[in-house]
């Protein structure tokens, strides 16, 4: 069924790619389900990912598109940092700002210590991580989990406001001006 949809009658093949011609060479952008739609604006998920790989804390980076009452959506950025290394979401923001248009800036924050999960190719398995931090506004699973006897992750969500961080696990509540 999925190879039906794929393949149209005039044998066309529909990857789900988004991408762009400059010249003659064909840049693959995103796939089209990542596409982060936020107030009529597209977001690649992939342009933040790059941003925040940039950071030397960070070691791996996915951003999703998580649903938002007003906006449609809204941008969730879940890091993994190098060992021994804490993140500090405001100058996170800060960092991304510098890059980054405005409304690219995550506004949730997830951070990690354990790898993010890989397909056999590699590639990071973002439909687990959406199951994993959940997809409700805001911040989804503000409860902090524990794998193997250690805290497994952090939520944090951040105003509009640049430098604002609220971290909402209980056990780790603190604010970031």
């Amino acid at each position: 069924q999925a190879t039906e949809k794929a393949i149209s009658p005039g044998r066309w093949l529909h990857t789900g790619d988004i991408g762009h011609f400059e010249g003659e060479f064909l840049y693959i952008n995103s796939r089209a389900r990542d596409l982060i739609l936020r107030n009529a604006e597209n977001i690649y998920p992939v342009e933040i990912e790059h941003c925040l790989e940039l950071h030397p804390e960070i070691i791996e980076a996915a951003v999703l598109g998580v649903p938002h009452p007003d906006m449609g959506q809204e941008v969730k950025a879940i890091i993994v940092v190098a060992e021994g290394c804490s993140a500090d979401i405001g100058i996170l923001h800060t960092f991304c700002s510098e890059r980054l248009a405005a409304f690219k800036i995550p506004s949730q924050w997830e951070v990690r210590h354990q790898p993010l999960p890989r397909n056999a190719a590699g590639k990071i398995m973002k439909n687990i991580l959406a199951g994993e931090s959940g997809t409700a506004w805001p911040a989804a699973n503000a409860s902090q989990r524990v794998v193997h006897g250690r805290p497994h992750r952090h939520v944090y969500e951040t105003s509009l406001r640049p430098g604002a961080a609220r971290c909402t696990d209980p056990g780790l509540r603190r604010s970031v001006l």
